[in-house]
């Protein structure tokens, strides 16, 4: 026994002795390792009760540290382009060329998918990441790219949405009726929000599709509805048109959008197509007398 238990026993001999307890019922002997299993009894209990309470304060250290990076990596970013045409420049080198009126969303920082929210037009050159897709989230389909340069448009009062393919190729994906078309180079996806219907076809007027990234309208033997969507989207207004025979005659022009939309109209209406009104803040086409 080490020289201080000798002085415990000691101690405990005389406190033994004092308190008139029976001869050779306790003993300072016998009394020392149970007096020290439990001082060193509670010491470990004090221990496990500290590492324990450590281990909580870490674990919500931890929680709160993924929760932080979790809302800084949901974080979006929104563009919208009023009646300008906007370029973007995504985290991941990816560009895109928002029409007038359009909006994009984008997170700060992607994850294992880099997704997009688009509202009205827009240009897309893709940094193409095999590991990590590039999905176009609309109203009703998504497009996903397959390393490419393309272009969607779909504007939420547009009764279509169209997304034309100039190089590479893209995946347009319907998930509610699980269709989907990949599409080519020089062809175009259309969904048809009212049928419900994606369809798939070649077309050589992309090119003319895409002016409007200078700056351009071109309309090449496009219906009078098609140009009064175009011409809705393009300049944020509201265009009906009264007379349905009036979807019978095709337009063949091409304008600066810096000739304004009042422009547009007059040269198209003295072009003999149509006759316009403005009233109620929407412009009304009807049918002239002498139309061709």
């Amino acid at each position: 026994m080490e020289h201080t238990e000798e002085r415990i026993v000691k101690v405990l001999e005389k406190l033994i002795a004092s308190s008139h307890a029976p001869q050779g019922r306790y003993s300072a002997k016998a009394t020392y390792p149970l007096l020290r299993k439990k001082i060193f009894g509670r010491r470990l209990m004090f221990v496990r009760r500290s590492l324990a309470a450590a281990a909580t304060i870490a674990i919500l250290c931890a929680m709160a540290w993924w929760g932080y990076q979790s809302f800084y990596t949901t974080q979006t970013v929104s563009v919208y382009a009023q009646a300008n045409i906007r370029n973007i420049s995504l985290p991941d080198g990816t560009r895109i060329t928002l029409n007038r009126y359009s909006s994009i969303t984008y997170p700060k920082k992607f994850k294992e998918r880099r997704e997009v929210s688009l509202n009205g037009e827009a240009y897309f050159e893709v940094e193409h990441d095999s590991r990590h897709p590039f999905v176009v989230k609309t109203s009703t389909i998504k497009v996903e790219d397959l390393g490419t340069r393309f272009n969607i448009s779909a504007y939420q009062q547009s009764p279509t949405i169209t997304t034309a393919l100039i190089e590479g190729s893209v995946n347009v994906i319907d998930d509610i009726h699980r269709k989907n078309i990949l599409l080519k180079p020089g062809e175009t996806a259309l969904y048809n929000k009212k049928s419900r219907q994606l369809s798939q076809q070649a077309t050589n007027r992309i090119s003319d599709d895409i002016a409007w990234r200078n700056g351009s309208l071109v309309f090449e033997h496009c219906s009078i509805s098609e140009v009064a969507e175009r011409l809705s989207n393009s300049f944020n207004v509201t265009i009906k048109i009264t007379d349905k025979t009036l979807s019978n005659y095709h337009i063949n022009a091409k304008f600066c959008h810096k000739e304004g939309l009042r422009t547009i109209l007059d040269i198209l209406q003295q072009a003999g197509y149509f006759n316009y009104q403005l009233t109620n803040n929407q412009i009304l086409l009807y049918k002239r007398t002498n139309s061709k």
